[in-house]
């Protein structure tokens, strides 16, 4: 079973049998309309995903009040092939936005080797194409509640509020199958609930990699907007696990349909990666676009020379090596002259093909990585280095604060997303008013014994109910912004859903905190 905490196995290495589904995710693709859907990826796949604002929204059904069943022309009762089960007149079929949830519908419901052809309120025919097989009796029969449940997550599973083209694996016991692909290697979360009741009751929880490299428009991302909700936590304190090494999740809170996503890096959009430790950042010095300019540290300032974009080298093979590219230079990040001993340096250089552009992605605790390059089998590491100075490989085997690193989107914030069963919407993480980036505390009980003497912030969604702290002579610790007082800590109310644990720097290096 997977535990959340240390994971040491590199990205991509846990690999079965492939039996789930491979599918697309874009939130505005073309309305489909007699037309095959195109295919971008192997196997299962698609061009096309589902936005909030495009099908699962107010004008088209899913409200707080009114699940997707409700006066939109869509009866779980009849077959979808039928004007009772579908209407032409009235409800989904009249709009784009309709038409697109229809197209969602088919494509969860039916098999890749049928469809659905449906006409709208002016007799305009549109064909649907199945895909994952998810409910193949609805569509010449009924939906049951274990169709809806299915059904309602697989619909949740695709949707992206941003618009994005984000590739994803669906894992599931129900008729998907269980199993592994390489080229998805982060568990992102477990979507369950029934959408077609009313009121709908639409549901997800965190998987163990949702914070580790968050994807826009997803759960992960500070994703608003979104339909559903997140009262639990992480999956691994509501949900049953299936499959090899417990991959996948079985049943989550009561719900027995459940589907599990996985994802990887968005290739085309920016990261920034910086060590919580020191609180800075790998950032191209002076912001140069020149080969052989030097990586160093700096604090984060926004700027692209900070933003780097992770390319997989290999998406055939389960090996997780990525090369890390300058948003602002198109360089990739390089140790110099192939460098095999601890203090080799570290710069920017046109892609050679070579190791020691290849970079091992070791996911550990608290949705931070290691990361290392191929080559040398060592770890950058910001030990010893000052503001300014360069990014050298050093280290291996056991690591330390100063080689754990946290990615973080561009443009999205860190941590979490959606919305908590205590606060409706988030805005951002715990932390997003005070302090960054933040360490996202991914356990109910937590305790760290060493926080070191450089400022300190984490941040946790978990319902905690008492914290501890101690040792914090000549610092301050705060909770939420608010002042602790370690011989009586008591917690403040929930910011953004969650709680956001500060300490200032100085001090002692073996000052502790803990929650449960």
């Amino acid at each position: 079973m997977y535990a959340r905490g240390p994971r040491t196995q590199k990205i991509g290495l846990t690999v079965a049998l492939s039996l789930g589904a491979v599918v697309g995710l874009v939130g505005c693709g073309p309305e489909l309309g007699g037309a095959d859907e195109t295919s971008q990826d192997p196997g299962l796949s698609s061009a096309n995903g589902l936005a909030v604002i495009n099908g699962l929204s107010v004008a088209n059904g899913l409200t707080a009040a009114n699940g997707l069943a409700s006066a939109n022309g869509l009866s779980a009762a009849n077959g979808l092939a039928s004007a009772n089960g579908l209407a032409s007149a009235n409800g989904l079929m009249t709009t784009s936005d309709g038409r697109m949830t229809v197209s969602y519908l088919v494509k969860c419901a039916l098999a890749a080797n049928d469809s659905l052809v449906k006409q709208d309120q002016y007799n305009a025919s549109y064909t649907y194409p199945g895909e994952l097989g998810l409910a193949t009796q609805w569509k010449n029969g009924s939906c049951d509640e274990n169709c809806m449940e299915i059904m309602s997550a697989c619909m949740m599973a695709h949707i992206n509020t941003t618009g994005r083209h984000v590739n994803l694996y669906l894992d599931s016991p129900v008729t998907l199958g269980l199993g592994r692909l390489n080229n998805y290697p982060l568990q992102e979360g477990a979507f369950f609930g029934n959408i077609f009741t009313t009121p709908p009751k639409a549901y997800y929880c965190n998987g163990f990699d949702f914070d580790r490299a968050p994807v826009a428009g997803r759960i992960g991302g500070n994703q608003s907007g979104s339909p559903y909700t997140n009262p639990y936590g992480a999956c691994s304190s509501v949900c049953t696990t299936v499959g090899a090494n417990g991959e996948a999740y079985g049943s989550c809170s009561g719900w027995n349909n459940v589907i599990t996503t996985f994802r990887d890096f968005d290739p085309t959009v920016p990261y920034t990666i910086c060590n919580p430790s020191s609180n800075m950042c790998l950032d191209v010095k002076g912001n140069s676009t020149s080969a052989g300019a030097v990586i160093d540290l700096w604090p984060a300032n926004g700027g692209t020379n900070q933003q780097w974009v992770f390319e997989r080298v290999d998406t055939s093979s389960p090996s997780g090596k990525y090369r890390i590219r300058s948003f602002s230079s198109g360089l990739y990040l390089d140790v110099v002259n192939s460098s095999m001993s601890n203090g080799g340096l570290v710069d920017q250089w046109p892609n050679n093909g070579g190791a020691n552009q290849q970079w091992w992605m070791t996911q550990v605790v608290a949705g931070s990585y290691l990361i290392g390059p191929v080559h040398s089998g060592l770890l950058l590491n910001t030990a010893g280095i000052g503001q300014g100075g360069q990014m050298v490989q050093s280290g291996s085997g056991s690591y330390s604060n100063s080689q754990m690193w946290k990615l973080t989107l561009v443009g999205s914030g860190s941590g979490n997303s959606g919305s908590t069963g205590s606060t409706g919407s988030s805005s951002g993480t715990p932390c997003a008013s005070f302090c960054s980036p933040d360490t996202v505390i991914a356990t109910q009980s937590y305790g760290n014994s060493n926080i070191g003497t450089g400022a300190a912030c984490y941040s946790t969604t978990f319902p905690i109910s008492a914290m501890n702290c101690g040792n914090m002579t000549g610092r301050t610790m705060s909770v939420n912004g608010t002042a602790i007082d370690c011989n009586n800590p008591v917690l403040p109310a929930k910011v953004n859903g969650g709680y956001c644990f500060q300490a200032t720097a100085g001090g002692y290096s073996y000052a502790y905190f803990g929650m449960w």
